[in-house]
């Protein structure tokens, strides 16, 4: 009797940081999962701008390369690291395999760092 693991997810990730943008890729194979038995590949890409001292501006995306390239989530947001305190806020358009409907939602974190 043995133990044996099987590895169900590959994934490849690329990132190219400037002074004032970053630029972030990356590639998922997903045998199966948890929820699905179904193959799944996809790209999550997206960029990060450094607009002023500590706010930068998000835009990324994640697009599925099994179902006619469909784009799975897109999303904007506006981040604030201020060292102790953190905040984003964000619109977030997803479009999921499982359901029918797109959803939309705007979401806003907010972090307080203690020392």
């Amino acid at each position: 009797m043995g133990i044996y693991f099987k590895i169900k997810r590959d994934e490849l990730t690329t990132n190219l940081n400037f002074k004032y943008f970053n630029l972030y890729l990356t590639y998922t194979n997903i045998k199966s999962s948890l929820f699905s038995t179904k193959k799944q590949q996809q790209i999550n890409s997206g960029i990060l701008f450094n607009i002023f001292d500590k706010w930068k501006l998000d835009l990324s995306g994640i697009m599925d390369l099994q179902h006619d390239n469909r784009l799975l989530e897109s999303r904007i947001g506006l981040l604030y690291d201020g060292g102790c305190t953190k905040w984003e806020i964000s619109y977030n358009n997803s479009n999921p395999l499982t359901e029918t409907e797109k959803n939309t939602s705007i979401n806003f974190n907010f972090i307080i760092k203690f020392l």
